[in-house]
């Protein structure tokens, strides 16, 4: 055993100082044979999904009316569900390509691409190989992270160009200059324009490039009057970038606000915010075991991570742990900031899903900087295997071709207007106006398909519910089969993934 654990110790040792040439050309092919397979894993699910709440609600919205660019931006119907960037590029495909799920969700898939590429560019920057691969599984191998990529939502773009910002900024931490910080500034803003969510992650982004000029300032004059120019004048690209930001945002977000379109979210950072992330990325129910422990572990890590970097401040040192430190406390304090002055939703589930990945990168620089400790490769490297392992096992247990955690109530909507097909045409009921009676929660998809399938023989779906009429078909899920009336009623099918059942009249 000794014997084991002294020649374990001396390959991860040597894997971290003597790397060979081969090994890391292994790495970077099994990090892009790693990336091939996620990619082609949300590729399928773009294409054999069924479209889903939200994003039959764009495509009603403002796709299929055929909204300008100016109404778009401009937030003509005024939704957070309008992920500005998405849509516009949804509205191109929809032009140039058609209507299909994967024609619509192409955005986002290309958004996927990004966030893999940059991701590993920015691990590869810490010039290690086993830290590239396994930091490439623990980032990317989530199966709740990966649902967002093949769904025509802003929230993969987002997550591209945010990542594709931290790269450009760790650049710049390297060796500043104006052009990364202004690379740094754009793809940011497209974050932003993606999800507006991702304004959170700019502040986050403004204070840490305003904690490197201080640094900087201080090293290089000791004088009040250069000090305060400097730094006026390296904050030009910031202020030029709000500005901008201003300026497209006011508008919009004053509409949404006057029509309470920021409705979604929480009120406590610890249950709702933390505790939807968790709940979403280990699938359980509320509150469940995991997430206290997890809720330890997370204030474990930045305790540690806030003690290194006071500790390296004190004797006069800049920690590599402080910047991807910054970058997830600095948007996590802004949120309950914005809770408390302002009145704001804290972010919860899917819109609070950037601060996960800026939580798991800031874990990757932690691990990465324990390396310079005596025993610290071991240690580091035995973490690393630990985590990626838990999530290539998150990955075997939660991934799957049938649906989405967020939207599992729509799991079966293709299906659903598939039978229903099948059945008028085969009792010959074209020549008439059909009438199914659904669940609320479906209504956008049921159109969605209506419109795209050209069953204009159908009448347009409401959420009226199935109780207010007489309908040739019910589309219900479990809660609403109480709702039925009582009238002979065939079961066409049940589908098990969303609960939901299809009936026709007899």
């Amino acid at each position: 055993m000794r014997w084991l654990s002294t020649k374990l110790y001396r390959t991860l040792w040597q894997m971290h100082t003597q790397e060979k040439p081969l090994i890391r050309i292994i790495g970077y092919a099994l990090t892009v044979f790693i990336g091939m397979a996620l990619f082609g894993y949300t590729v399928y699910r773009a294409t054999h999904l069924s479209f889903t709440h939200d994003e039959c609600e764009t495509f009603k919205q403002y796709i299929y009316p055929g909204a300008s660019f100016s109404d778009i931006i401009g937030m003509k119907v005024p939704t957070a569900n309008n992920h500005i960037l998405n849509t516009l590029l949804m509205s191109a495909c929809y032009h140039t390509l058609g209507n299909a799920e994967w024609m619509l969700r192409l955005p986002n898939l290309a958004g996927h691409l990004l966030f893999m590429v940059f991701t590993a560019l920015w691990l590869a920057r810490f010039k290690n190989t086993l830290f590239l691969v396994l930091g490439f599984v623990i980032i990317n191998a989530n199966p709740y992270l990966l649902d967002f990529f093949g769904l025509a939502r802003g929230y993969g773009l987002a997550l591209g160009f945010m990542v594709a910002s931290i790269y450009f900024f760790s650049r710049y931490l390297q060796q500043p200059s104006l052009g990364k910080m202004l690379w740094c500034l754009a793809v940011c803003v497209l974050a932003m324009i993606s999800n507006i969510a991702l304004m959170y992650y700019t502040m986050g982004l403004c204070f840490a490039l305003n904690v490197v000029f201080i640094i900087h300032l201080s090293k290089t004059t000791k004088k009040t009057k250069p000090f305060i120019i400097g730094w006026i004048k390296l904050n030009l690209p910031i202020v030029l970038m709000l500005a901008l930001c201003f300026l497209f945002f006011h508008d919009p977000v004053k509409r949404m606000v006057e029509h309470h379109a920021f409705y979604y979210g929480g009120s406590h950072f610890w249950e709702d915010t933390l505790g939807s992330l968790v709940n979403s990325c280990l699938y359980t129910p509320d509150k469940a075991w995991p997430y206290y422990m997890i809720v330890y572990i997370v204030v474990g890590l930045v305790a540690v991570g806030s003690g290194l970097v006071l500790n390296d401040l004190l004797t006069g040192k800049v920690s590599t742990v402080m910047y991807p430190l910054l970058l997830v406390a600095v948007p996590s304090l802004a949120t309950v900031l914005m809770h408390s002055l302002l009145g704001m939703n804290l972010l919860i589930f899917r819109v609070a899903i950037f601060l996960l990945v800026l939580f798991l990168m800031y874990v990757l620089a932690l691990l990465r900087y324990g390396f310079q400790f005596p025993k610290g490769p071991l240690i580091a490297n035995a973490l690393l295997w630990v985590f990626a392992g838990l999530f290539v096992y998150s990955f075997y247990l939660y991934a799957n071709i049938t649906h989405t955690q967020e939207w599992i109530y729509d799991a079966n909507d293709r299906d659903a207007i598939n039978a229903i097909v099948k059945d008028v045409s085969l009792h010959h009921y074209q020549d008439k106006v059909v009438k199914v009676g659904i669940t609320w929660f479906v209504e956008p998809a049921m159109n969605y398909y209506r419109v795209t399938k050209n069953c204009y023989w159908l009448q347009g779906f409401t959420r009226d519910g199935v109780a207010t009429g007489q309908y040739d078909y019910y589309y219900v899920s479990k809660e609403s089969l109480k709702e039925l009336p009582k009238i002979p009623l065939r079961l066409m099918a049940y589908y098990p993934i969303s609960g939901y059942s299809l009936f026709a009249k007899e």
